[in-house]
């Protein structure tokens, strides 16, 4: 038997196509080669710590922050675009520049452990936002391709 919140989750029925406003976006390098399943595990792992900076932020009350509240109920969906960068230094450029834009932004950067594929302390991607649209256009983050 499913937990009663994934029963209810598994219930839900989109009545419209979801709007999206805000999206994260999730910034993958390009310039090593990694598995799909280390991919993977560090778009989620950058993804939520982005949300955890926001939640620190709120000092620990969700709907003190608007953009987190914002993305939460935009389709129900919590949109999320998955990037290429070409390495660690574009990658970190991207970061910089959302914060320089609007330091509520949420972002992250996680290094790897090491313990597979990689050396420790080797950065995969990293995470800005939610953002709305203009706010990616104006990091520059629409020029990228995806993923």
């Amino acid at each position: 038997m499913l937990p009663t919140h994934v029963t209810k989750q598994l219930e839900f029925k989109f009545k419209d196509k979801p709007q999206f406003s805000y999206k994260q976006y999730i910034l993958i390098r390009t310039d090593m080669k990694f598995s799909i399943g280390k991919l993977m595990v560090h778009a989620a792992h950058n993804s939520v710590s982005a949300l955890l900076y926001a939640f620190q932020q709120s000092k620990g009350v969700w709907e003190d922050h608007e953009r987190i509240m914002k993305w939460f109920n935009s389709g129900l969906c919590q949109a999320k675009i998955i990037l290429k960068v070409k390495d660690v230094e574009e990658l970190k450029k991207y970061v910089a520049k959302a914060y320089k834009y609007k330091p509520e932004i949420p972002t992250a950067i996680i290094k790897d452990g090491g313990a597979y594929e990689v050396a420790p302390d080797t950065i995969i991607g990293a995470a800005i936002g939610p953002i709305l649209p203009n706010e990616a256009k104006k990091l520059g983050l629409n020029m990228l391709k995806l993923f």
